[in-house]
């Protein structure tokens, strides 16, 4: 605490002492990046890039799923209960994140499950999902569905798509308990990529 309260162990002063050329944040889907925009118009020269993490706006078991889902509507003007509408969200804050520096999004899901649905049945998948009236293969479905669909709009966007499933979070009662959500403790659990990549790579893999 004492060596933390000198200038010389601030933040920037040790991201200057390390030499360290670029450091990358993970940044909710609806950040406004308020702390990027005041990094880009400071004296300081440092370079933090945001990332893309739209975990809490795609899967459906996420607390306040919906609320989550109208405040992405609210922030782009784009109508999220329609497949579309939703699709275009991202794909506009996609594009902020992008043009405040962002070269890549971040993706953390069960699995690494992917589908490849037609539009007809990922809009009637989506309808589903709105409806609450889902269950656990329909969430993981989803989930699947979107990172095709995140793959998709990284081939457009160039923004390079990060996906690290498996994470078996929270996994201390005692911290959980005390501190709540995402507090540590996430330990990386067996997860199949050949098989559940499949659906994403035949879509997209050759592009």
């Amino acid at each position: 605490e004492e060596k933390l309260s000198q200038p010389e162990y601030f933040p920037q002063a040790l991201f200057d002492k390390f030499n360290i050329e670029v450091l990358s944040t993970t940044d909710s889907a609806i950040s406004d990046l308020s702390q990027h925009i005041e990094i880009k118009n400071s004296n300081w020269d440092g370079r933090i890039i945001p990332t893309y993490r739209p975990d809490n706006f795609i899967d459906p078991n996420a607390s306040e799923f919906k609320k989550n889902l109208t405040k992405l509507g609210e922030l782009t003007n784009e109508d999220t209960n329609s497949w579309d509408g939703y699709l275009n969200a991202h794909r506009l804050r996609r594009l902020f994140f992008k043009e405040m520096g962002a070269t890549a999004t971040d993706h953390g899901h069960p699995s690494a499950r992917t589908e490849n649905l037609s539009y007809r049945d990922a809009k009637q998948l989506f309808k589903l999902i709105l409806s609450e009236d889902f269950n656990a293969e329909d969430a993981d479905r989803f989930r699947g569905q979107m990172l095709t669909e995140m793959a998709k709009m990284s081939c457009d966007d160039g923004l390079v798509m990060q996906i690290h499933p498996g994470a078996r979070r929270n996994h201390s009662n005692k911290i959980f308990n005390q501190f709540g959500l995402d507090k540590g403790f996430d330990i990386p659990g067996r997860t199949d990529y050949v098989s559940a990549l499949k659906p994403l790579l035949d879509e997209v893999g050759l592009r």
